[in-house]
């Protein structure tokens, strides 16, 4: 179980990667991307979630899902660490964390800066 200190948004994007990224990936392919934007209002976190999304090599094509986590509401359990530990790194440090990335060939990775 987990609390937050502030809302976050998870957003669940396909995203093409624009140059060749730390990640691995090649430039020009396709992800689907965890994504974890502190806010409360949607367009406010989706025009964040953009402007952060090229330092990361990404572009956003689509979001597929878009689910808003209430500080203000009681705990919660979360499916995994996978998902605690980067949207309580968003709330914390108030600013977007990537989660996992799925690629076309199933591989998926984390970033291993969210402790």
């Amino acid at each position: 179980m987990a609390r937050i200190d502030r809302d976050v948004w998870f957003f669940l994007i396909e995203a093409r990667v624009t140059s060749h990224s730390e990640r691995g990936l090649p430039s020009g392919s396709r992800t689907l991307v965890q994504c974890f934007v502190p806010g409360h209002r949607l367009e406010d976190c989706l025009a964040e979630l953009d402007a952060y999304l090229p330092s990361q090599h990404l572009s956003r094509i689509d979001t597929l899902r878009a689910i808003r986590f209430d500080a203000n509401a009681d705990e919660e359990e979360y499916p995994g660490d996978f998902f605690r530990r980067p949207l309580e790194a968003a709330a914390s440090r108030n600013q977007c964390v990537l989660g996992i990335f799925v690629t076309a060939d199933g591989v998926s990775s984390t970033r291993e800066d969210v402790h």
